[in-house]
């Protein structure tokens, strides 16, 4: 049965700028290479690293003319493109199509697809097996609503069958590389690899842990097998892993990096790489050793400098141990090629805590991305629909920002901030803009708060406005409100 697997490409509004860094979609690839290990004709395209338009991807779609058709949708902005993708190719299509969408942001907006009448079904949380699964029952004109791991429209609600059991990744076939000669061709890009899936944490703002389950690896041979082909096959000398964090728990976790970074080493591979962990896994002789085997960038989640902001993330970490591993991070010259994962506002945030953050950051983080000044805890449908809790909508932070006064310090914040690194004005300008907007965001509440605030806030607040550049926002009905107020 010929079948295609698409990923959308980048929302037609927006062009192609050069400076993106652009990367292939592990998890279709996934998906990919578990349908034609089992016999399966099927194609991928990736428009967004081919550039494809939304026209011409369905020319691509209609020319393969499969028999079953795959979508991945891993942000809910896709949601509505994949919709009107589904409904031209139908159109254009005469024969019997089967059209199947899987993804993070599918699964968790399963509903909201499903209600669109133009798609048979949608594949819940890993898709390896159950999309092969659904395919044999297609191809042998069999009902496929028994297969599991699916949810599908029936008499006018949705139908979920039970969850397929999680794959074991050590039996997976490879993820396909049909994409990368075309990915290496592009001026700013990133090869990807997963050595893990899963996560031993459950941090409240994160759906890693209930999509793929407790952590789970890959034999470090395996991985380094991958490593190896990439390198001597397509000359890769970059890689990033995409766990969502390479360094399990424990001691077992620790000695799996060990060996990983050994038979790095063992088989003399030049490779540069780069993972994301979390604090309490970072130490200095595991860390050495990865270094030496070329890791030269990490992305740790942080997350805070305050406790009981750790605590409210459900973190399972301390300050002290982000310190440590910074500290480690800072010693092995990695900090300068590495991200933080950082979030400065929450629902519970208190000027004190927003303080000791900046002071968290200055002390120890020195080259922090500017934007983790801005980030907040805003929870998307995906944590909402699994935690049952409106607290964390993004409505609800915002409440919390105005009624705080918190918006309304960040200009005396900032100047402290920069007044240590000296940024650039240009930094600082994104900065303000960003912040003018959180403001403007949360201007009916921040009119009543203003009433009852300190005049050299006032004056903060009226520095971040004229800080605002783009005129659409000047001309808007809250600017003018906030202007009226702190004038």
């Amino acid at each position: 049965m010929r079948t295609i697997l698409v990923r959308l490409p980048r929302n037609d509004a927006v062009a192609y700028p050069e400076h993106i860094t652009k990367a292939e979609n592990l998890g279709l690839l996934y998906v990919g290479a578990s349908l034609r290990s089992q016999g399966f004709d099927t194609s991928i395209v990736d428009a967004d690293i081919e550039e494809l338009s939304h026209d011409s991807l369905i020319e691509r779609i209609v020319a393969h003319s499969p028999r079953a058709f795959g979508i991945s949708v891993m942000d809910y902005s896709e949601i509505r493109r994949a919709i009107d993708l589904v409904h031209d190719v139908r159109t254009r299509l005469c024969e019997p199509l089967f059209i199947v969408v899987g993804g993070h942001a599918a699964t968790y907006a399963n509903a909201n697809i499903l209600s669109s009448g133009v798609i048979d079904c949608v594949v819940m949380y890993e898709g390896e097996q159950t999309i092969a699964d659904l395919y044999k029952r297609i191809e042998a004109g069999e009902d496929w609503r028994g297969v599991n791991g699916i949810s599908y429209f029936k008499d006018g609600k949705v139908e979920t069958t039970p969850n397929q059991r999680r794959p074991d990744i050590e039996r997976l076939p490879v993820a396909l590389r049909d994409c990368l000669p075309s990915l290496l061709e592009k001026r700013k890009y990133v090869v990807s690899v997963v050595s893990s899936r899963g996560c031993h944490k459950n941090c409240i703002f994160c759906t890693n842990h209930d999509f793929h389950g407790p952590w789970r690896s890959r034999s470090p041979s395996k991985v380094v097998d991958e490593l190896e082909y990439l390198h001597k096959v397509y000359g890769v000398s970059c890689v990033d892993f995409q766990d969502a964090t390479f360094i399990g728990p424990g001691l077992a976790g620790q000695r799996r990096a060990f060996k990983i970074a050994d038979e790095i080493i063992q088989r003399g591979l030049s490779l540069k790489f780069r993972i994301s962990c979390t604090a309490e896994t970072v130490h200095l002789p595991l860390f050495r050793r990865l270094s030496e085997a070329g890791l030269d960038g990490v992305n740790i989640g942080i997350e805070s400098g305050v406790q009981t902001a750790l605590d409210f993330f459900n973190k399972g970490t301390t300050v002290q141990q982000n310190i440590h591993a910074l500290e480690i991070l800072h010693k092995l010259e990695l900090m300068h090629h590495s991200t933080i994962g950082f979030i400065m506002f929450h629902q519970n945030s208190s000027l004190e805590e927003l303080q000791e953050n900046i002071d968290f950051l200055k002390r120890y983080v020195v080259c922090v991305n500017p934007k983790c000044l801005t980030n907040r805890l805003t929870l998307p449908e995906s944590i909402l629909a699994i935690r049952d809790e409106d607290i964390y909508s993004e409505q609800a932070v915002n409440l919390k920002i105005a009624r705080t006064g918190l918006s309304v310090v960040v200009a005396h914040l900032l100047r402290d901030y920069f007044s240590i690194f000296d940024a650039e004005d240009s930094v600082q300008s994104m900065l303000l803009e960003e912040w003018s907007n959180i403001v403007l965001s949360v201007a009916e509440h921040m009119v009543e708060c203003l009433m009852h605030i300190d005049v050299t806030h006032v004056a903060d607040v009226r520095v971040l406005l004229n800080d605002v550049n783009d005129m659409s926002i000047r001309g808007s009905e809250n600017y003018q409100k906030i202007k009226h107020m702190t004038c």
